[in-house]
């Protein structure tokens, strides 16, 4: 099917009562992101996450993409859903939205501090100033607004996860790790100054079973702290009585970060322990530090996990490791919550 660049169809929201315009050959990820209607992404909508799904009704004319045949189950297909980010915008359509990005909202906020948390991760708090609150979830992300690069019409955006317990409807905080040759990152790290506002939309998802009494095993990778940071100063507020163990897994001292913080945890939770894990570790490691990698140490220190939650954060790799020895230890699949980094 041959398409005009300058024609133009109809998108109908049905779920939500209004309807866009979108150019022909755009994705559906684009032709919603710039009618300020967002949908969750982690890998920024280059296929890989599987998050950004919409159901289609009619109008669906392009063909699945090898991305959509492997996060999309047998039965979604039958249903209609699509990877918004690999749904080619043909003809008119009429979608449903999920109902989880009903309440997201573009932001604007300003940067009120920065600092290097350990040798890779920089810190960024922001201070929301349109709208000036946001109700979130403990864990829940937010896609960044990276400006285009020089000579460059391309915006990008980027998921980080919020630091800051759903108490701080004003400020929030992120923990964002250095990639070489990251946009994102690269913009956080080399560009982004103390008084510069930036957009962003959100809120993206969250841990919405916080507030359950059974036990909670959290593992988390790298600046994959950040949400379980979120579930943990919201537990601690909310004064849990849940038995909590934390596994934190880095590849040097270097990049441990917010031990002082996690060790005042603590001692000050009612049942909470929290295991530092240095796959290669110093002469300076700390006592308090376990030398090896992070899913021995939850081998070691986790005997029966039936009846538990579990909160997993950090590479596919490491989810897909901790989810076959929870899953051997009595966990429940659906007792699993993941947050994959791309």
């Amino acid at each position: 099917m041959h398409l005009m660049k300058s024609e133009t169809f109809n998108i109908n929201l049905v779920n939500v009562g209004k309807s866009i315009t979108a150019a022909a050959g755009d994705t559906l990820f684009k032709a919603l992101h710039d009618a300020n209607i967002f949908i969750p992404t982690v890998c920024g909508g280059k296929g890989f996450c599987g998050k950004c799904k919409v159901k289609v009704f009619s109008g669906n004319k392009s063909s699945l993409t090898d991305s959509e045949k492997k996060k999309l189950s047998s039965d979604e297909v039958a249903e209609g859903w699509r990877m918004s980010c690999q749904a080619v915008v043909e003809s008119d359509m009429d979608i449903e939205l999920p109902d989880d990005t009903k309440n997201v909202r573009l932001y604007t906020a300003e940067v009120i501090a920065l600092g290097m948390v350990c040798r890779e991760t920089r810190r960024v708090r922001l201070r929301l100033l349109a709208p000036a609150e946001m109700e979130y979830l403990p864990g829940a992300f937010i896609l960044l607004d990276i400006p285009p690069a020089a000579g460059s019409r391309l915006a990008l955006s980027r998921a980080y996860s919020i630091a800051t317990p759903p108490s701080s409807v004003n400020e929030i905080e992120l923990n964002v790790k250095h990639v070489p040759e990251g946009k994102g990152s690269g913009f956080v790290h080399d560009v982004l100054k103390p008084g510069d506002k930036v957009t962003f939309s959100a809120p993206y998802s969250g841990y919405p079973r916080s507030s359950d009494e059974n036990e909670l095993i959290c593992v988390a990778g790298g600046s994959g702290i950040s949400p379980v940071l979120s579930i943990l100063r919201h537990l601690k507020e909310t004064e849990s009585r849940r038995k909590i163990k934390f596994f934190f897994g880095v590849r040097t001292c270097d990049d441990l970060q917010y031990i002082s913080e996690l060790r005042t945890l603590e001692k000050s939770m009612h049942a909470f322990e929290f295991f530092s894990v240095v796959e290669f570790p110093g002469e300076n490691t700390s006592k308090d530090t376990i030398a090896g990698r992070v899913t021995d140490a939850v081998i070691r220190s986790v005997e029966d996990a039936s009846g538990c939650s579990a909160y997993l954060c950090g590479s596919q790799g490491l989810l897909e490791a901790c989810r076959t020895i929870l899953l051997e230890r009595g966990i429940s699949e659906d007792d699993i919550f993941y947050d994959q980094f791309f």
